[in-house]
């Protein structure tokens, strides 16, 4: 992130002021200044402890030269928090990359994926903590039915090893989200919104789409061959303090550089919908909406 003028957020700006400050800034990443009050590394260690259970891990599938899966190994294997905690009493900081050499790398494991090899990765639920307060999701995600959705209305916790992440994806029906990295390095391939249904059309087939079809198919594409597509992107390289936005139905891919923590939630601006009608028949099924569609008209 170098070179870059990028707004800083300190505890003022967090909390309920944050939706408020997103929305007068046109920008997608911002530097936080946390208090030192909090420690979180508790956040991080907490969740560890109850997840056993939710030891799941990523793995890589040849594709094309272009593409490769990354796909999500749910099978629960203890060893692999065992791996995350190992890695996380070893750490070593790195230098935040270039975006050139964030681009590298990721063509590199779209050419030489680690097939064959699993991938511990963490995503789940966190305890109660300061973090909630300074990271609301507003009142029109938070008043849904009084209904919390994990990871939609709460806090979740990312947690992987070098080279775990997710796929191209964007969030559930219109919602906007914010990630904001603990430690370690994220590379974030973040496609313009003016280029959605550019993008949109590289994974269309004849099944019935519904608003998650992009994410279902699991799909890390080349940097190259987006470009070569002319479908316009940022690369944004996310050290320890850096917060990342996505807008509604933005597509994003996330790479760990690193092992990486971080946390994020949903969240809409005030008099935004979460289901606009138009949108209402087509989401996921297997989605955190799908069970409030029946009350869009």
């Amino acid at each position: 992130m170098a070179g870059q003028n990028i707004k800083i957020l300190y505890l003022k700006n967090l909390g309920p002021n944050l939706i408020q400050t997103l929305k007068n800034s046109r920008s997608n990443c911002f530097i936080v200044r946390l208090p030192t009050g909090i420690n979180w590394k508790q956040v991080l260690v907490d969740p560890l402890k109850l997840a056993p259970s939710n030891g799941k891990a990523v793995f890589y599938k040849n594709v094309t030269s272009k593409t490769v899966r990354l796909l999500e190994d749910s099978r629960k294997d203890k060893r692999r928090i065992q791996r995350l905690l190992y890695l996380i009493s070893n750490y070593e900081e790195y230098q935040v990359p270039s975006s050139v050499e964030a681009e590298r790398f990721i063509e590199e494991i779209i050419h030489n994926p680690p097939i064959g090899k699993t991938i511990p990765y963490y995503v789940g639920p966190l305890p109660k903590s300061d973090f909630d307060k300074l990271f609301p999701s507003g009142p029109e995600l938070n008043d849904l039915q009084n209904t919390p959705i994990e990871g939609v209305n709460t806090l979740y916790g990312h947690l992987g090893a070098r080279m775990s992440g997710t796929a191209f994806h964007c969030e559930d029906a219109a919602t906007r989200s914010y990630n904001l990295n603990l430690l370690g390095i994220k590379i974030w391939i973040m496609i313009n919104v003016a280029d959605t249904e550019k993008f949109e059309s590289l994974f269309l087939n004849d099944e019935t789409p519904c608003d998650q079809f992009v994410r279902h198919q699991s799909l890390l594409i080349s940097p190259a061959e987006l470009r070569r597509k002319n479908i316009r992107f940022d690369i944004i390289c996310a050290g320890p303090g850096i917060l990342v936005v996505t807008a509604p139905r933005q597509y994003h891919a996330v790479i760990n550089y690193t092992t990486s923590f971080a946390i994020s939630t949903n969240f809409l601006f005030p008099g935004e919908a979460p289901i606009p009608p138009s949108l209402a028949v087509h989401v996921c099924r297997s989605g955190a909406f799908f069970h409030l569609t029946k009350s869009v008209h």
